[in-house]
């Protein structure tokens, strides 16, 4: 098993600091998923050992503005170059977190939004964790 690389904010930890802060835990306890050729794998395996899942979903304002509780990560580029992507958290159809000091860096519109949800819900296809996220 190979040891994992040491993440940085500002390279690479993003999409890890927006999913400790889903779970209320300290980034350093998760994986730092784009490291690994399959990271959509291990980030829905991530989820499934806390009893919840994810999915990805279409980038749709409107409809995430009728659902003002709803916690999404958002990904798209970034300002930092055409090869470069960011994540931040949404609550509805607000940016809430930024893990890049609360800075503005996804430019245009988002290329991927990932919508968690718990495992034990009848209707999980619909709705979203009632996580208590500050």
């Amino acid at each position: 098993m190979s040891k994992q690389k040491h993440w940085s904010h500002a390279k690479d930890g993003c999409l890890t600091d927006c999913v400790a802060r889903i779970f209320n835990v300290h980034p350093e306890t998760v994986p730092l998923f784009v490291a690994h050729k399959e990271w959509p794998k291990k980030l829905k395996a991530y989820f499934r050992r806390r009893g919840m899942g994810i999915k990805q979903i279409g980038w749709d304002r409107e409809w995430m503005a009728k659902c003002p509780t709803m916690i999404t990560i958002v990904v798209g580029t970034s300002w930092s170059g055409p090869r470069t992507y960011h994540a931040v958290l949404y609550r509805g159809a607000e940016r809430f977190y930024d893990p890049a000091s609360g800075q503005r860096y996804i430019k245009g519109r988002p290329i991927n939004v990932w919508l968690p949800y718990r495992l034990d819900d009848k209707r999980s296809h619909t709705i979203v964790p009632r996580a208590k996220i500050p």
